[in-house]
């Protein structure tokens, strides 16, 4: 009875100690680090490590994510690219059983700023999977989390035949995506659903709406001629 309390103590102080000495580490790496964007990157991507020795909160990962997201979109290319070296983990964190909503939430968050316009990373998130993970959130979450999903798909498939393709392809999202196309869109300034179906071409586009109509255009014709789009010049943030 009392090894059985005294076990999981022993662990915990074992995870306090290897932090502690974790954290002198940290320290003395981060200090060599000239860039304040990636610094505090690395510094957040810490503290999601912390997460799965149970030494931090759920609210302090969800915080720690979401802090990568801004910090990719503010910090310019240097600090964008060193966020995209962490889609493999954040895959991980998204496909996990019984994932926490709010780790899930501050992820699409995240990721929709890492992935757009960005070819490379857009590429690299469909390598690890989250393409696939995040279509079946939109299939299976809740109204809030679905919303932030579709923008993150929008996010990873914009100007990026591969990705646009695989979403007109993918037969059981079209249902789902046209449901959320019908319903009211709060705290974005589109409806990403309708622009995501205008997009692949699922749905036909007003003339009112030129931005769209190019992108559909570029989208139909590439695909029937079976030839790949170059990326474009002024919106593609590649490395």
């Amino acid at each position: 009875m009392l090894q059985s309390i005294l076990r999981p103590l022993s662990r915990k102080f074992e995870n306090v100690k290897k932090f502690l000495h974790s954290e002198e580490d940290d320290d003395l790496f981060l200090s060599q680090e000239k860039n304040l964007y990636k610094r505090d990157i690395f510094r957040a991507f810490h503290t999601i490590e912390l997460y799965s020795k149970e030494l931090v909160s759920s609210s302090d990962v969800a915080e720690a994510i979401e802090h990568i997201g801004c910090l990719a979109y503010t910090g310019g290319l240097t600090a964008n690219k060193c966020a995209g070296s962490y889609l493999g983990k954040f895959a991980e964190f998204l496909d996990a059983d019984n994932q926490r909503p709010d780790i899930k939430l501050s992820i699409l968050k995240a990721l929709s700023t890492i992935t757009l316009n960005h070819s490379e990373h857009q590429n690299l998130a469909t390598d690890k999977g989250l393409l696939k993970i995040v279509a079946n959130i939109v299939l299976t979450a809740s109204p809030d989390l679905r919303a932030w999903a579709i923008y993150c798909l929008f996010c990873m498939a914009l100007s990026n035949v591969t990705n646009l393709t695989w979403i007109r392809d993918e037969k059981a999202l079209h249902e789902t995506l046209r449901m959320a196309a019908a319903a009211p869109w709060k705290g974005f300034n589109k409806n990403y659903a309708r622009v995501l179906l205008k997009l692949t071409s699922l749905e036909p586009v007003k003339s009112t709406e030129k931005s769209n109509i190019q992108l559909s255009k570029t989208f139909e014709t590439t695909i029937s001629n079976k030839l790949s789009v170059p990326e474009a010049k002024a919106s593609s943030r590649t490395m």
